[in-house]
């Protein structure tokens, strides 16, 4: 279980934060805050053969250089859930979620916003099963949205939502 810390600059070939490789069980993933990693694919996570849970992380400011600019899923069935995305890059394919061959991802009630060149990118195969989550341009899915989520920067590299602003899913 890794569960609330900051893991921010880290650079590797493979998940820059963090490297999920042949996890298939009891892996956890939550309540982190994962920044300005860096890795040629998975720049804050890669998950390669494995299917962790991910919930209550904000991934912000992390990239790839290729493809994955916040997580990179290769084979894996990871459950990604409540977790924030903005900032993140790839030199290629999906900033914030990039999905490729027997990736069976499930998304729910999740925010991805200004992740570049895209928020979610499929590369051969199903992509992810996205819900309840407001992704910037779009994705299909029960619940979704696109509606700017107000971020407000209080400090570097802290973000909340402004008052009013309503992003729970039911």
């Amino acid at each position: 279980m890794v569960r609330g810390f900051t893991i921010q600059n880290g650079k590797i070939d493979h998940g820059g934060g963090i490297h999920c490789f042949d996890s298939y069980n009891n892996v956890t993933i939550e309540n982190n805050f994962i920044a300005g990693n860096m890795a040629a694919v998975g720049g804050g996570l890669d998950c390669d053969h494995a299917h962790p849970t991910v919930r209550n992380n904000i991934f912000l400011d992390n990239t790839a250089d290729i493809y994955g600019g916040a997580i990179c899923c290769f084979v894996g069935r990871p459950g990604i859930m409540n977790c924030t995305f903005s900032g993140n890059s790839a030199g290629q394919f999906g900033g914030g979620v990039f999905c490729r061959l027997g990736s069976f991802a499930t998304i729910s009630n999740c925010i991805f916003w200004e992740d570049i060149p895209e928020e979610i990118y499929v590369y051969h195969g199903v992509g992810p099963t996205v819900t309840y989550s407001n992704v910037q341009n779009g994705y299909p899915g029960e619940g979704n949205m696109d509606t700017d989520p107000l971020f407000h920067q209080l400090m570097i590299n802290f973000y909340i939502l402004m008052p009013y602003k309503q992003e729970i899913f039911f």
